[in-house]
């Protein structure tokens, strides 16, 4: 085991991304050192924080019902960003080294996972900070234990529910709904729940043998966590599942986009990099999520109220915000457009799939991801009626204009993506040609519709915004010759960019 850790260490350590760049790897250490000095003071400046929010509120009490919140949204959370394992075990399979060590392994090192690490530090900081001087010594102890235990049975039972989702997605999401649920049933007050986690865990501080609850649930999850594991270990994607893959192939969901010849196909294949693939898939449906977040929570909540009068002090706030909001989803997965095709970009050219399938693949790929987001940004224009001619203006020059200009960047990528890998503190592919191209996307617009409010006349620059983008959609034809032409001069130049670890 010890073994293990030594190669897990240099692993880490001997990674190209260190001795790539010196300068990186300095700020990178610096920038770790600085989160981690910014999450102790946040759990020791955290009864300051309760306290400045809800005056006069028992600190203790606020923090411990906040961490059953705290708690089920951790789990998906978790699902959706950490890693399942901390080491390739498949490279030692063939070593006489006993299954069950190669088993436990994994486990034990997802121990350190930041997503453990993380909630540790601010728990043990609020502890000394305010817990301990509340109440006895035993009752300190006895809450810290309890929360380090449920962060462990969120971790364990992580890694049973990512294996388990590779035969059985619908069986995980529906279990993955129950906390999303109780959230939900929790916050409209349907529920008592965080009263009686509050409960179970004063009376664990009270009573310290009850510690043995969680004990044994941390012991539960992990023993599933490796059965789950065992019974995966020889799963290579093989065997049963390859009848079924075949004939997902032949009539799956996407199968409509063979109508389309070569455009569909490539398009169909780009969606299923999207939902196969960890970092597109995590960053899909955190942009998605992020759009209902700020129709319902930023718009409704900041933006309700706002008569006609005094929505004229806001022109550019509402622009912007339909913008992004309206863009976000092909923002995030085009700023790494033709990266996301690293692994594959050579297999790309060597067949004979013509530029301009390939341009137009990305160009309806990018607008259909438009219209997806505008169609989550729909119910606020029953919440906020008034943004109505705002976003509509801004998804028009999304969609004609933003999407030839994220074409049109995309080019000029030629930084490799390995798409499985988590996005979570993951910079691998960023350059400075993605803060271009988020700049460009969002203060174009903004500057060509500022000079229309100056002037008084804030309307006629919605008009000339969406005529952009019917006008670029009108020259589709023309400029994605242009950018063939382009693609042609840049082709070889980002497959060998694409190669380079």
């Amino acid at each position: 085991m010890l073994t293990f850790i030594w190669h897990q260490l240099l692993g880490r350590f001997r990674g190209v991304f260190w001795q790539k760049n010196l300068v990186m790897t300095i700020l990178t250490a610096m920038m770790y050192t600085y989160l981690v000095v910014m999450i102790v003071l946040l759990g020791f400046f955290a009864d300051k924080l309760i306290a400045a929010i809800l005056p006069g509120t028992d600190v203790v009490a606020f923090a411990t019902i906040s961490l059953f919140y705290y708690f089920l949204f951790d789990l998906i959370v978790r699902f959706l960003f950490q890693k399942t394992s901390g080491i390739t075990v498949q490279h030692y399979a063939l070593l006489p080294i006993p299954k069950s060590t190669l088993l436990h392994f994994p486990l034990i090192v997802s121990a350190m996972s930041l997503f453990n690490v993380v909630p540790i530090i601010v728990f043990t900081s609020f502890l000394f900070k305010e817990v301990i001087h509340s109440a006895s010594w035993y009752f300190a102890l006895s809450w810290w234990l309890v929360m380090l235990l449920m962060t462990y049975v969120n971790n364990y039972l992580n890694l049973s529910l990512r294996y388990t989702f590779r035969r059985k997605p619908v069986l995980v999401l529906l279990l993955l709904g129950l906390p999303l649920g109780l959230l939900i049933a929790e916050v409209a007050g349907l529920t008592a729940g965080a009263g009686t986690w509050q409960q179970l865990v004063y009376a664990i501080g009270y009573y310290p043998a009850l510690l043995l609850v969680p004990f044994l649930l941390l012991v539960a999850a992990y023993f599933l966590g490796y059965r789950v594991m065992k019974a995966h270990y020889y799963d290579d994607g093989a065997g049963a599942r390859s009848t079924k893959l075949a004939a997902e192939e032949k009539e799956g969901f996407w199968s409509f986009l063979h109508r389309f010849g070569t455009v569909g196909r490539m398009i169909e294949v780009e969606v299923k990099l999207i939902f196969r693939n960890t970092r597109p898939k995590v960053q899909f449906y955190m942009s998605a999520g992020m759009i209902a977040y700020l129709c319902f929570m930023v718009l409704g909540v900041g933006y309700s109220d706002l008569s006609v009068e005094e929505l004229n002090d806001k022109n550019l706030q509402l622009l912007g915000f339909s913008i992004f909001t309206s863009s976000s989803i092909m923002l995030i997965y085009g700023q790494f457009l033709f990266a996301w095709e690293s692994s594959y970009f050579d297999g790309v050219l060597a067949h004979n799939i013509a530029s301009k399938d390939i341009i137009t693949a990305k160009y309806w790929l990018l607008t259909g991801m438009c219209v997806l987001s505008s169609l989550i940004f729909l119910p606020a224009f029953f919440i906020y009626p008034l943004i109505v001619p705002y976003a509509l203006s801004a998804t028009i020059f999304n969609l004609g204009f933003s999407s030839f200009l994220l074409i049109l960047t995309g080019t000029f990528n030629t930084s490799r993506i390995e798409a499985n890998k988590s996005p979570f503190m993951n910079y691998q592919g960023t350059n400075l040609m993605q803060f271009l191209m988020v700049f460009l996307i969002i203060c174009i617009p903004l500057g060509i519709y500022w000079p229309f409010v100056e002037a008084g006349l804030s309307d006629w620059g919605l008009i000339v915004l969406a005529g952009i983008g019917v006008l670029s959609l009108l020259l589709r034809n023309q400029i994605i010759k242009l950018f063939i032409r382009l693609l042609n001069l840049r082709k070889y130049k980002m497959a060998r960019g694409f190669r380079k670890f």
